[in-house]
């Protein structure tokens, strides 16, 4: 990518946020008020930082198996960094949704490579403005809980790139060919 394309995209993530900056004057909806009293409960008790690692290892809770250490770990870092401040917890879901955008924007201009230049960069400003300014897409970084989400999202496109990176370059399009 040239000097000119980062510089758009760059351009593509800033007005994000600003058209998303608002949102951080927003306050915590519903669920996200479960997170101070569990992770306050657990800081009380000493033991915060055994229970966030304990998830690296284990579901959750004990009714559903979803493996998630990692927004979990942010959601505690967000409590001990910034307690009950919503605004930079809603800045680490803004900036992980705008990276996503990003992302979008890439795995898009991979796909359309073999269509030129002009043709790979308009998929990945139509990709990436779908992405970012689609009706629903501020739920997942205005509502705390939907970190989830956008942390799922994150990782899935950031092995899409590789992925087919790897396919372009002749590997198996299996797992089996991805470590060439």
């Amino acid at each position: 990518m040239r000097l000119r394309d980062a510089a758009a995209w760059a351009l593509v993530a800033l007005w994000a946020a600003w058209a998303f900056g608002p949102l951080l004057g927003g306050y915590f909806l519903e669920d996200d008020f479960v997170w101070f009293a569990q992770l306050g409960h657990w800081q009380e008790q000493g033991r915060l930082f055994g229970e966030v690692a304990r998830k690296f290892a284990a579901g959750i809770d004990p009714v559903n198996s979803f493996y998630r250490p990692l927004p979990y770990a942010s959601f505690a870092l967000n409590y001990v960094t910034s307690g009950t401040d919503a605004a930079p917890w809603i800045a680490v879901n803004l900036a992980t949704h705008i990276a996503n955008g990003v992302l979008v924007a890439v795995v898009a201009m991979q796909l359309a490579a073999g269509q030129g230049t002009q043709r790979g960069m308009a998929a990945g400003a139509a990709g990436a403005a779908l992405f970012l300014f689609y009706t629903p897409s501020p739920e997942v970084f205005a509502w705390i809980s939907g970190r989830y989400d956008a942390f799922a999202t994150l990782f899935t496109l950031l092995t899409c790139s590789p992925a087919r990176y790897s396919c372009a370059a002749g590997a198996p399009a299996t797992p089996r060919g991805w470590d060439r």
